[in-house]
């Protein structure tokens, strides 16, 4: 089924899902973001989805990327790293 051209990602859940990936833990990440574990899970789900990819698998506690998260964590560095220039860059 193809996208509407409009619809974009929603850089609230990318922000969620770099934060658990990095964390290891939903708990964690919900704990670094002021959220509950629950709002993380649910928006990396709706990550998940407007991909239409499965991005990790939760094993005791800890996560674990696939190889389509690994992927998702690069394009999440790059965001993240684009937010930064744009904070440290001059205004004119």
């Amino acid at each position: 089924m193809a996208r509407e051209p409009y619809e974009v990602m929603d850089l609230k859940a990318l922000r969620c899902f770099f934060a658990m990936a990095r964390q290891g833990s939903l708990t964690k990440a919900g704990i670094e973001l002021g959220i509950s574990e629950a709002a993380v899970s649910q928006r990396v789900k709706a990550l998940e989805t407007y991909l239409r990819v499965k991005l990790y698998e939760a094993r005791g506690g800890r996560v674990r990327l696939t190889p389509a998260g690994e992927r998702t964590m690069d394009l999440a560095v790059s965001c993240s790293r684009l937010k930064a220039v744009r904070v440290t860059a001059p205004t004119v």
